[in-house]
């Protein structure tokens, strides 16, 4: 077991970063090396030609050139260097043919050697003029400084995610319970409350601080990889102004910021269906502070993408953004996305209800209630449009609005609970909408998981390939069968009965014969076929390159050759 993990884990580290491409790219790129190695294989298959000839035809040359020196004068075969210079035509004749390399003959002898020691000491005098000021410095500052090191940024980056929800879950905690004490007949003006909103209040500048400093960290990892990808000077100081430039920063600021600060409070006053409806302010800051939330999508976020390795670094190689796309996608192609879709309905219908329960509260039930318009007829005895008057009560059970919340998701609805208000009745919109959308992912999630992995699939064509085994002993035994009775019937061979098979229109022999061949096709597969159509590609994709990287080899060797058996001569 150890010694097949050991083998599996090595198999996946030696994975280049070509095999990680999708089946289209594999098939595009695949197109591309076959016809360069088709292209190498005619130049080769030339080249190979061309020595042929010149292997034929080396006697023939050799004679021309002896017979030739033989008619200048046989006084001259006697001389030493006349007979160096027949040899080394010879070997040099026999060189081109094999394309051996060449020895240290008169023409590499002849060429100047370049005077290394005059130019490394023309290197050392002008390193000497440059000085140290001039060598590059801006590895060693990256090495010294925190701020120019990327595994450093990216765990303030993560703490710093973390705090935000802390300060933002604390916040709306407090804007919650304020508003739970006005609900239950408390004053808003009591000593209580206006610590809960100084509490939000200082939760809220701790909030928006800690924004600032999550985008000036993402302004340090956007200029370590413009240094990386493009030699970016990071010397430059990032300023408060260049932070604050951010326009997502803006809106960020302007939604954390929705607070009611201590010492604050007011009502609200709303027109329901021509009915009078009253808001306190602490009920209406109450959901402006829930927005606050979204923070925790970040830590979610990093939560999800700790355990890759190098996102840096392949995210620059493969220039693919690992951010929150990358995360929601691999949380709904992960094996564990059902869970993560029901928490999130869950949180959802959570959040829903509370804004459904706070949406239908009528202020002026309150014991706070100091508005004149709670005196009128209209702000108890309601009239929806097209319906009877009745009387409005609030409903503070945080379970009715939950079972509302539920049944809208669920696209039921069965009438027992009816939004009377304007924010009631965008709530349940929101929430029919959000449930749609649930709902489908939900449904290829489970899809997802209901499919065959590619383990699955080979073990399922191999247990093909093995009912194939069996029915090929029945086919054959059927096909030997009609080759018996017609032996005997007309004395033919088998090559015959297959004749007679094929010919006779008898729907039970041409269906033994076809199927006694598909099952030979069937058992013929081999086990390193029987994976999925993925596995194909890559495996064809990697028998390319094999290949593309041979043709190579044997090509450089043969022109390697060409050019020195060219250089002898």
């Amino acid at each position: 077991m150890i010694k097949y993990d050991f083998h599996h884990m090595r198999t996946k580290v030696h994975t280049e970063v070509d095999d990680a491409a999708s089946d289209a790219v594999k098939l595009d790129r695949t197109l591309v090396h076959v016809k360069y190695a088709t292209d190498a294989l005619e130049h080769i298959r030339a080249r190979i030609k061309q020595m042929v000839v010149l292997e034929e035809t080396l006697p023939m040359r050799l004679e021309k050139q002896t017979t030739g020196i033989a008619t200048n004068g046989n006084s001259n075969l006697k001389d030493s260097a006349f007979m160096f210079r027949l040899q080394s035509s010879q070997l040099a004749l026999k060189r081109e043919v094999s394309g051996q390399p060449s020895p240290m003959g008169t023409r590499e002898l002849s060429k100047p050697k370049p005077d290394t020691k005059s130019t490394s000491s023309k290197s050392r005098s002008l390193a000497g003029q440059r000085g140290p000021s001039s060598q590059p410095t801006c590895s060693k500052q990256a090495s010294g400084n925190w701020r120019h090191k990327r595994h450093v940024l990216t765990k303030m980056h993560q703490r710093n995610s973390i705090l935000s929800s802390i300060a933002a879950v604390f916040g709306v905690l407090c804007s919650v319970s304020q508003n739970e004490i006005v609900i239950q007949n408390g004053s808003p003006t009591s000593a209580g409350v206006n610590l809960l909103k100084a509490l939000n209040t200082l939760s809220t500048i701790a909030l928006i601080a800690l924004l600032c400093r999550s985008y000036w960290i993402d302004l340090m990892l956007d200029r370590l990889n413009g240094h990386v990808k493009k030699n970016l000077s990071l010397s430059t100081p990032i300023t408060y102004k260049t932070v604050l430039s951010s326009r997502w920063l803006w809106v960020e600021i302007f939604f954390c910021s929705l607070h009611l600060p201590p010492f604050c409070t007011f009502e609200m006053e709303a027109n329901a269906f021509e009915n009078f409806l009253l808001y306190r302010a602490e009920t209406v800051f109450t959901f402006l502070n829930t927005l606050r939330l979204y923070v925790l999508w970040r830590v979610f976020r990093d939560w999800i993408l700790s355990d890759l390795p190098a996102t840096h670094s392949i995210s620059l190689i493969s220039e693919v953004h690992l951010g929150s796309r990358f995360a929601f996608k691999r949380i709904l192609n992960g094996p564990h996305a059902g869970a993560y879709i029901a928490c999130f309905w869950a949180s959802m219908t959570l959040l829903m209800g509370y804004w459904f329960r706070s949406a239908e509260l009528q202020a002026c039930f309150f014991s706070s209630a100091k508005h004149p318009g709670c005196q009128e007829h209209n702000a108890r005895w309601w009239k929806l449009s097209g319906g009877e008057t009745f009387e409005k009560n609030n409903d503070l059970y945080m379970q009715n609005s939950l079972w509302l919340i539920f049944i809208t998701a669920t696209s039921v609805g069965y009438g027992d609970i009816v939004p009377t208000t304007h924010f009631g009745r965008a709530t349940a919109g929101t929430i029919s909408v959000l449930g749609i959308v649930n709902a489908s992912l939900l449904t290829a999630s489970l899809a997802n998981a209901l499919m065959y992995s590619s383990g699955e699939v080979r073990v399922m064509i191999l247990l093909e390939r093995e009912k194939a085994r069996l029915k090929l002993v029945d086919a054959a035994a059927s096909v030997l069968g009609l080759w018996w009775r017609y032996r005997h019937r007309k004395r033919a061979s088998f090559r015959g009965i297959v004749r007679l098979i094929h010919k006779d229109n008898h729907p039970s022999r041409k269906e033994a014969w076809h199927n006694f061949q598909k099952a030979k096709r069937r058992v013929k597969v081999g086990v390193e076929e029987c994976v999925d159509i993925g596995q194909k590609i890559s495996k064809v994709w990697k028998q390319t390159r094999s290949v593309e990287r041979s043709v190579d080899m044997i090509g450089v060797d043969l022109w390697k050759g060409d050019m020195k058996s060219k250089t002898v001569k």
